[in-house]
């Protein structure tokens, strides 16, 4: 699809999860640290030191790879199967460090296809021993002719995998399946069909989707919900609590050609139920309709592309039929958007340009290589190549003016710029200014795509980025490197992976196509300029000295104050203790957070007591009855690796002292008129109070208030809590989120963001569970504009029942 997006919120997001194994991929000149230790780790003598590389995942586990080196067969293989030299591969060396630490026991086989330059790339999914596979989970080995490995590129998870055993039956969480999608694309679930489910792991993580409620792997129903048109939600729903853990949609904004026409009368010629009339297939005469003609004329140029520069038969490599769809109308008006579906593409009127036209077909192609998962940083490198394959259509065959170079739309209407994408509120560089970390628009795809894009734009036009110079090299040569790099791709690959791959693929081009390696040195300024660059040579930065334990053995103890700030290193854990002579009340506080770090406690012999998970910088909080005994308190990251300070304190501490407990600042304005006692709240209605003039979060207490246009109506079964848009701009869209936490038992949980379906619509969450909790709940409401004039502006309310 290729994104008719509004104004977005800025956002930054820190990627790199300790829990997935984005394995690098190694470049054949690539000569990674840490050999020796890995090598002894993995007990393999198949690969030694002096021969090796070996790759650093981002949550300090290595993955050896051998590039330019034959794999030794074991008895009875056959030496000529790529296929067999890869498994023999994995299973001596990198079985041992992914598969072995993870919840997964096996790796299987899912395809096989052609690499650059006579290799085979043959891609394994991570699976338990009974089958069932790691949602995004991936292995890939790229063999020479030779028999020799010349890439690896592997994504999996670390952390142990529940019982694949599900409490909800496939029906019924199809149920959930066809009702979450149907609220979410305000459709009927008569309009929708849903697959059989399978059931997988999904470990967030995997596939980009940090930073919320979910942390560890949980199993679940995977199924795909489509209505045959633009509707194809891919649907994860856990198998136990029937939880909605993953949805989004899939459909993306020889030469055999079909073009069909919705202006007509609507059949299955085109082998969908969103498809007019059947104008014009491969070799009929021009029409002499403009719309028809040039979506014919564009498909057979995307083809003669692929087949010139790729030596590939089509978007699937097999040759089979482009469909196409022209003129559609949805609710009686022309559609404004276009989209592959997975079995053609589809444009609303005059959409059917050539950028257009080459973008929607990458998605195909994408769907046959890599298959990228359309979420989060891998759904926006796929939308980022599908811009890049698009504007490469443009400009070979000299459709583009000076003035709509690297512009996509620029024949109906620009919506994004490749050569600065802040322009239109995109981000050019990973991590820099407006990158995005909600979940709407799909986590960001085509708001993120702005760093692949402005790769593309530097590695072919060239130009100054961050005080980086790249000296451009054609778009043939461009295009021969990114397509190599896709092939490259695992489908949860980040852009990190890609950085790796887009190397990797110009290192291999070498010698072929007119490309050297000063081309290869422009690649890797490129990457370096928008920040998905990986140097594998560069030692690992100064760290500041580490005071505590790394693991329950080598646990350090507590200063006699029980508190102690600290340092804790990247793809590390801490461990303090403590011992307390009497049974007595403790409080452990981990605060002063600069992210999102969680808390454990545990006992003498090891066991887990304790925990707390609270989101994002929040601080993390444990209150519990302690026996005569030593306790470890464990600090770690719970999604990336990354080297931050903390404080940690343990209240009150041995000698009974309590420590200095920070006090509020009174508001300046004193809250008047303090709320009724609680034999004044009714059973049910909606309480709507002026807010009172403080700057400190008023409570909603029982009395409930009205705090800045939010309404709490509550009745005896839930809690509804409606954002009044008085306070609001009528004309952009808002983004939202609820978290609630337990007063008693501190539990936390929260929604993801929610991004509004129109601008008026009323944003509300209901919380059935509400009148259950005893001591009542903390619940904070946020809520910011999809607007780069609000950029990073979050309007934040809390209140209490």
């Amino acid at each position: 699809m290729i994104g008719l997006m509004g104004n977005r919120v800025n956002a930054r997001h820190q990627t790199g999860v300790d829990a997935v194994r984005q394995i690098v991929i190694v470049a054949v000149a690539c000569i990674l640290v840490g050999v020796t230790a890995v090598a002894r780790a993995s007990g393999s003598d198949q690969l030694s030191v002096e021969d090796s590389t070996v790759g650093s995942g981002v949550d300090g586990s290595d993955v050896f790879v051998a590039p330019d080196r034959p794999v030794r067969p074991g008895d009875g293989s056959r030496s000529d199967s790529a296929k067999m030299a890869a498994e023999k591969f994995l299973t001596d060396e990198l079985v041992h460090q992914t598969v072995d630490a993870s919840g997964a026991d096996q790796l299987v086989v899912a395809s096989r296809s052609a690499g650059d330059r006579n290799s085979t790339i043959v891609r394994f999914d991570y699976t338990s021993a009974s089958g069932v596979p790691l949602y995004g989970g991936q292995a890939l080995v790229e063999v020479t002719a030779n028999k020799k490995i010349r890439t690896v590129n592997s994504s999996t998870s670390n952390r142990p995998f529940p019982s694949d055993d599900p409490s909800l039956t496939a029906s019924e969480a199809a149920n959930r399946a066809l009702t979450q999608v149907a609220d979410a694309k305000s459709a009927s679930t008569k309009a929708l069909d849903v697959s059989s489910g399978e059931l997988v792991f999904y470990d967030p993580a995997v596939v980009g989707a940090i930073g919320g409620p979910i942390k560890g792997v949980r199993l679940a129903w995977q199924f795909e919900v489509v209505d045959g048109k633009a509707i194809k939600y891919e649907t994860l729903i856990d198998a136990t609590s029937g939880e909605v853990l993953l949805a989004f949609n899939q459909v993306h904004g020889a030469l055999d050609r079909k073009i069909c026409d919705s202006h007509a009368t609507e059949d299955d010629s085109c082998s969908s139920t969103d498809t007019g009339q059947h104008v014009r297939s491969e070799g009929d005469a021009p029409l002499g309709d403009t719309e028809a003609d040039n979506a014919y004329q564009f498909f057979g140029e995307f083809y003669d592309m692929l087949d010139t520069w790729f030596d590939r038969d089509g978007h699937a490599g097999d040759g089979r039929m482009m469909r196409g769809n022209i003129n559609v109308h949805e609710d009686g008006s022309p559609y404004q958007n276009a989209y592959y579906n997975g079995v053609q593409v589809v444009f609303g009127a005059g959409l059917a340009t050539d950028d257009i036209v080459g973008h929607e077909w990458t998605h195909g192609l994408i769907d046959h290589t890599s298959r990228l998962i359309y979420y989060g940083e891998s759904g926006a490198m796929n939308e980022s190549i599908a811009d890049v394959f698009g504007e490469f259509l443009d400009q070979r065959n000299d459709y583009d003016e000076a003035t709509g170079a690297w512009q996509i739309g620029e024949d109906w209407k620009v919506i994004r710029s490749m050569s600065d994408p802040n322009q239109f509120g995109d981000p050019d560089t990973r991590l820099g200014r407006y990158w995005y970390d909600g979940s709407g628009d799909n986590g960001g795809v085509h708001i993120n795509s702005g760093v692949g894009n402005k790769f593309a734009h530097l590695i072919t036009a060239g130009g100054d980025h961050n005080n980086y110079q790249v000296s451009g090299l054609g778009i043939e040569k461009a295009a021969r490197v990114i397509y190599g790099a896709n092939l490259l791709l695992t489908s949860s690959s980040d852009y990190q992976a890609y950085g790796n791959a887009l190397n990797q693929a110009c290192a291999t081009l070498v010698g072929s196509h007119d490309i050297g390696t000063t081309d290869c040195a422009q690649v890797t300024t490129a990457t370096q300029a928008v920040n998905i660059y990986t140097d594998p040579d560069a030692p690992p930065p100064p760290e500041p000295d580490d005071a505590a334990g790394d693991s329950l053995a080598t646990a350090t103890e507590l200063p006699a104050s029980w508190t102690v700030r600290e340092t804790l290193h990247s793809g590390d854990n801490d461990y303090w203790t403590f011992t307390t002579s009497t049974t007595r009340d403790i409080s452990i506080v981990l605060n002063e957070l600069p992210t999102d770090y969680d808390l454990e406690l545990y006992n003498a012999a090891g066991n887990l007591i304790a925990y707390s998970e609270n989101p994002a910088s929040e601080a993390e909080t444990i209150t519990s009855t302690l026996n005569p005994g030593t306790y470890i308190a464990r600090v770690y990251p719970w999604s990336s690796p990354k080297t931050d300070n903390y404080r940690l304190a343990v209240t009150p501490p041995e000698d009974t002292t309590p420590l200095p407990v920070p006090q509020p600042v009174p508001a300046p304005n004193p809250v008047p008129n303090p709320a009724p006692p609680v034999s004044s709240l009714p059973d049910s209605g909606t309480t709507t109070i002026d807010p009172p003039p403080s700057t400190t979060p008023p409570l909603v207490t029982k009395k409930l208030r009205k705090i800045s246009g939010l309404t709490v109506q509550k009745n005896k079964k839930r809690l509804k809590l409606t954002w009044e848009r008085q306070q609001l701009d009528d004309r952009v869209y808002y983004e939202w989120k609820v978290i609630r936490k337990l007063v008693k038992s501190g539990t936390v949980r929260q929604t993801g963001w929610t991004t509004s379906k129109k601008p008026r619509a009323v944003l509300s969450v209901k919380d059935r569970g509400a009148k259950r909790f005893k001591g009542g709940a903390l619940y904070v409401f946020k809520i910011r504009a999809l607007s780069s004039t609000d950029s990073g502006k979050t309007i934040t309310k809390r209140y209490r029942t």
